[in-house]
């Protein structure tokens, strides 16, 4: 089970979660999720976090 889950969600797209096995590989996923959402520009107000000791029920 993936200790630790990182999320992005929006009003538009809803929440995606993004499960991993290591803080350095939920913290790389942060980073290409910001940067892929300053790239697009779109106004979209998005919240990324993480979880963490996530239960298998949040990975939906």
């Amino acid at each position: 089970m993936p200790q630790y889950l990182v999320f992005m969600q929006s009003d538009e797209f809803g929440r995606e979660t993004f499960p991993r096995d290591s803080l350095d590989d939920a913290l790389d996923t942060i980073r290409n999720l910001v940067a892929q959402a300053e790239s697009l520009n779109d106004g979209i107000e998005r919240e990324i976090g993480i979880v963490v000791n996530a239960d298998q029920d949040d990975e939906a």
